[in-house]
């Protein structure tokens, strides 16, 4: 169920890892800022009262007090507004944000591909550590690429509540790959056994790599419409080969 509050709240957190476009700074802003504005204090203060002004001030009382018992309810809806406001500018950033990530997934992405191809095909903590130097420092090159990889996975899973970018359908196996074929598709959906070692570089990926899947970025809607275009593409089965009954 969508919840505003809880999507513009996880739009907060991108100022820790992006450089955010103006608009969408100022929407977090304001709509941060709004969260600590006080109900006007309702007091009635009797200093410099007299018989002129003491009707004028209950009734300048009267309203700070409905003002103070509204406050709550106003404030709320208010932040509602905000947060639809926040969401809509987030959803317009989005193609900014994408490409300003593109050179850390870009390099991330090389890296991974590059020291997976130098491991073993199979391995564990022990073979690692008895391993060559080259194969250890492919080991923690692959990691590292594997932390940046999943950082913008997981940015672009926050999309997933936003306008034109979300879906109701989210597909994890294509937000950062590009399989091209149901052979492709298949090989990264499988979920192999590995060890401690080979889990630090995030199963999803090292099935990748190692089927030639391509790394690429995608929202949670273009991975939702990259997975149907895949599913329709035609299924070719081979025609059945029957055994000759020899006479």
């Amino acid at each position: 169920m969508f919840n505003a509050a809880l999507t513009a709240r996880n739009v907060t957190d991108w100022t820790a890892i992006l450089k955010l476009p103006k608009p969408l700074a100022e929407a977090i802003a304001i709509y941060e800022e709004s969260d600590y504005v006080m109900a006007p204090p309702a007091v009635f203060n009797t200093d410099g009262l007299t018989r002129e002004n003491i009707g004028t001030e209950i009734e300048k009382f009267s309203q700070r007090m409905a003002a103070a018992a509204t406050f709550e309810g106003a404030k709320q809806t208010a932040r509602e507004q905000l947060a639809v406001d926040l969401i809509h500018a987030a959803a317009d950033a989005v193609p900014f944000l994408v490409n300003q990530f593109r050179p850390e997934f870009a390099k991330g992405t090389a890296d991974y591909v590059d020291a997976v191809a130098q491991l073993p095909t199979t391995f564990n903590g022990d073979l690692i550590a008895d391993a060559p130097e080259a194969v250890q420092g492919a080991y923690r090159t692959a990691v590292e690429a594997a932390s940046t990889i999943r950082r913008v996975d997981s940015w672009l899973a926050s999309l997933g509540n936003l306008p034109t970018h979300g879906s109701h359908t989210p597909d994890p196996h294509c937000r950062v790959l590009a399989p091209k074929t149901r052979e492709e598709l298949a090989a990264v959906m499988t979920s192999p056994k590995l060890s401690k070692s080979e889990e630090r570089l995030h199963g999803l990926y090292l099935v990748a790599a190692r089927a030639g899947v391509e790394f690429e970025m995608h929202t949670p809607k273009q991975a939702t419409e990259l997975r149907k275009e895949i599913d329709s593409i035609p299924i070719v089965r081979k025609p059945l080969k029957f055994a000759r009954i020899g006479r």
